[in-house]
């Protein structure tokens, strides 16, 4: 893996400790679920002669979950927020405004 990302990985798991650390100092771990997964994809593995191979990407995961029935309610979350379609982008595309 590239220094670059490397180094990106180091920032976001100082990020993500940061978090962690706000959600004990403001005594809400018995309250707060989270999952964080952030992966970086090697850039060689984004060339066309690449398609279709398995990616081994570089990955950093935090869990403030307590069993499995937890992770799935918050996978399930996920799924149905991700599927959710975005009232605003709906109006934005009546006025022929876009965020992008």
């Amino acid at each position: 893996m590239d220094e670059k990302s490397i180094e990106l990985l180091m920032k976001v798991n100082q990020k993500i400790q940061e978090i962690e650390d706000l959600v004990i100092d403001s005594e809400m771990e018995h309250r707060v679920l989270s999952v964080v997964m952030f992966g970086v994809i090697p850039e060689e593995a984004l060339t066309e002669e690449n398609e279709g191979e398995a990616i081994e990407m570089k990955s950093l995961f935090q869990f403030n979950i307590q069993s499995k029935d937890e992770l799935k309610s918050v996978t399930e979350a996920i799924f149905q927020a991700y599927d959710r379609e975005d009232p605003l982008d709906n109006l934005l595309n009546s006025l022929g405004l876009s965020l992008n």
